[in-house]
């Protein structure tokens, strides 16, 4: 109504020509143009299917890996295909394809997560002892229970398979340096193990390749548990003194002094 009236207004004032102008001006002016929102509406869809495709398709390819591992861990290197680990992981083969376009990049996938998967249980297991009154036997003995354990089973597998696969050997041998520095950034950082100190280095790498030198012996079926008990409590020993002789004497409880 109060509209109807300031129309009424502007006519006396205004030729009948300007007045037709003046209409079609302020019918333009009230008019709403549903463009930008329908654009806008539909960008934050766009995003938001987008964003949920990205993370099913992050979940589907970690379920592939998973699998991967799993079948490594249970099974010899030959008998594990591409459509194994599809079935086991519920994915098509065109999903397995579009992720994996080769084998060797389901190889280097497979050995990526296996090495995160092992610094993440490492970083854990520190997280959780080293407040422990005994923290470099205990860590052994962690240690020496995940050497037995899914994620290095598989990574034993993917070794052995290595001699007679040259690309896979370059895969692991160029993969292996990064996996160990971050190994002993996350010690550095949690329990103060300096790697870069050559007595502590050298006590690490004793203990270390102890351990999973036995771990191969035991899968050949050359140890018994007692002899692995001895070698276990030699690598603890050992590391214990280079903790005495360097900067990380903290490691060792008094009774090990």
């Amino acid at each position: 109504m109060g509209l109807a009236i300031a129309d009424k207004i502007v006519a006396i004032r205004l030729s009948p020509m300007s007045f037709a102008k003046y209409k079609s001006a302020m019918s333009n002016s009230m008019t709403i143009d549903p463009t930008p929102v329908r654009k806008a509406r539909s960008g934050r869809g766009v995003r938001g299917s987008s964003e949920r495709q990205a993370e099913k398709g992050e979940l589907l390819r970690k379920a592939a890996l998973n699998s991967a591992i799993e079948c490594l861990a249970a099974m010899p290197y030959s008998e594990v295909s591409t459509t194994l680990i599809a079935e086991r992981a519920n994915i098509s083969r065109g999903g397995m394809q579009y992720y994996f376009p080769t084998r060797l990049d389901l190889l280097r996938s497979v050995v990526a997560h296996l090495h995160a998967r092992r610094l993440e249980i490492f970083r854990k297991d520190l997280l959780a002892i080293r407040d422990h009154s005994d923290l470099i036997g205990t860590m052994i003995d962690l240690h020496w229970q995940h050497l037995n354990e899914l994620e290095f089973k598989a990574y034993q597998e993917l070794v052995l398979a290595a001699r007679s696969e040259p690309q896979l050997a370059d895969l692991l041998m160029s993969s292996y340096r990064s996996f160990l520095e971050e190994w002993h950034s996350i010690a550095r950082e949690l329990i103060g193990w300096d790697a870069e100190n050559p007595a502590a280095a050298r006590a690490g790498n004793v203990a270390h390749y102890l351990l999973e030198g036995m771990a191969y012996g035991r899968l050949g079926g050359q140890l018994r548990d007692d002899e692995i008990d001895e070698i276990k409590e030699f690598a603890k020993q050992t590391m214990r003194a280079a903790s005495r002789d360097t900067d990380t004497a903290g490691l060792v409880n008094d009774s090990d002094r």
